[in-house]
């Protein structure tokens, strides 16, 4: 589901305690952050596990710096013990982790999205421990990020407004029997979609990750062919059978008895009498 957000993944082997150390870049611009936080940042999953070593993939989104730290930094941080960001937080409150599982590193609920990127820049600092037959991830204490289980991951990624609209048409099924005043009502949201989503392609161009600009352009082209399926529905519902035909030629004659019985009731006496002289003494009308 993340895919279009991720880089490579990259594989890392575990053997002893190591610090690996999120950072954003600093040309990258605070916007495109603010908008990239409704996905995780980080995937990691553990493909290997053995005693005293783990290997686990790594995916993170394009604008994410991953940094291990050097040896000789991790151990003056640990003797120190004084830096801002490397107090760890207990054991329980770590995820451990074994084969074949992982878990997606998520700004805090409920926190505002300008802080999360402002500690971004700074750096958020992850320490990977390998155990017996698992891993444990655990971050500083004073971190505005959770790391959430893949099982227990229940948050919705919020795509463009635009695609989510698209998505919702294409999957909603229209019954191609109903009048052609709501087939002209289904035809124009469905030309109005599509115009916004062309428009956010316009805005967005160079923006976006290609796997988003694909799904958008795949997009656009399944509703273009739903809608001339019901351009077609509907043009076929106007248009007569023959021109030698009435254009109520379908009606039964009982419901044009009905109809006539309707415009003498609304016709004015006058008019009415005019019409059954007309048609009682059409035979001796001499042209």
């Amino acid at each position: 589901m993340y895919n279009p957000f991720f880089s490579q993944p990259v594989i890392v082997d575990v053997q002893q305690e190591r610090h690996l150390r999120l950072r954003l870049p600093e040309d990258v611009s605070d916007f495109i952050v603010l908008q990239m936080l409704n996905a995780p940042l980080v995937e990691m999953i553990v493909i290997d596990s053995s005693v005293g070593k783990s290997r686990l993939t790594i995916k993170s989104q394009a604008f994410l710096r991953l940094e291990f730290e050097p040896e000789t930094e991790m151990e003056a941080e640990s003797a120190t013990g004084t830096e801002a960001g490397s107090r760890e937080l207990p054991s329980d409150h770590s995820v451990v982790r074994g084969m074949g599982q992982g878990l997606r590193l998520y700004p805090r609920l409920g926190t505002a999205p300008g802080i999360c990127a402002a500690q971004l820049r700074t750096g958020i600092r992850l320490t990977l421990t390998p155990g017996a037959t698992s891993l444990s991830f655990s971050q500083a204490g004073d971190s505005l990020f959770e790391s959430v289980p893949l099982e227990h991951d229940l948050r919705l990624f919020q795509e463009p407004k635009d695609i989510m609209l698209a998505k919702a048409l294409l999957a909603r099924s229209y019954d191609y029997s109903e009048s052609s005043q709501m087939l002209a009502v289904h035809i124009a949201e469905l030309e109005q979609v599509r115009s916004d989503l062309q428009a956010f392609l316009r805005g967005e161009l160079g923006k976006l990750h290609p796997g988003l600009s694909a799904e958008a352009m795949q997009l656009d082209s399944q509703l273009l062919k739903k809608r001339q399926w019901l351009f077609r529905t509907y043009s076929q519902q106007l248009e007569r059978q023959s021109y030698g035909q009435a254009a109520n030629e379908s009606l039964s004659q009982e419901k044009l008895q009905r109809k006539l019985d309707c415009y003498e009731l609304l016709a004015p006496p006058g008019v009415t009498e005019m019409v059954r002289r007309l048609t009682d003494d059409e035979h001796d009308i001499v042209l």
